[in-house]
């Protein structure tokens, strides 16, 4: 199964970086799979009334996870919103857009902890380690930052980058952040 991926879409004033699905089915299957479950089980329940309300909460709530999905908006350089939308609807509030200046790439090694239990009931821990790329629009000093994408392949990100870049104009450096000067 494909990953879902960031895309960027720009409408006169506004510009939009899509994250992509919120829940999506590779990752959260469990949760689909267990409300079709219940929707299958309201059909045999004695209370018809109950059978109802139930199979119509758990569509909604199949249909909330499906649409679901994330991003942040940039209107006119002057501010913008994280938002998260599903069902028509869009949550979200809008911030000043600081002084961002550059693109920037960042690689980190991440891993993902799992426990399996097999038909015996013993439990054996399973570590996943992975590489991810992401892509920040960040100030001059690398301190502030705003997220505009995460990617498997190095190549990936770069290509959102460069598609950044020709609209925002902001050149792609490389992460570099400032020391803080501390008191003593």
């Amino acid at each position: 199964m494909q990953k879902d991926k960031p895309t960027i879409s720009q409408n006169n004033n506004l510009i939009e970086i899509n994250h992509g699905k919120r829940f999506p089915f590779g990752k959260s299957y469990p949760l689909y799979i267990f409300l079709f479950l219940v929707m299958i089980a309201s059909f045999f329940s004695p209370l018809l009334s109950l059978a109802i309300a139930f199979f119509f909460v758990s569509v909604l709530l199949v249909l909330f996870l499906y649409t679901a999905n994330t991003g942040i908006v940039i209107r006119d350089r002057k501010e913008h919103k994280f938002y998260m939308r599903a069902l028509g609807f869009e949550i979200g509030t809008w911030e000043k857009f600081r002084n961002f200046s550059c693109l920037v790439l960042k690689t980190t090694s991440k891993k993902r902890e799992n426990t399996l239990v097999n038909q015996y009931g013993h439990a054996a821990q399973v570590i996943e380690r992975f590489k991810t790329t992401e892509v920040y629009m960040m100030d001059s000093s690398h301190r502030k930052k705003i997220f505009c994408g995460s990617f498997d392949s190095y190549e990936e990100a770069k290509e959102l980058a460069k598609k950044l870049n020709l609209i925002l104009g902001y050149p792609i450096e490389k992460f570099s952040p400032q020391r803080i000067q501390r008191r003593r």
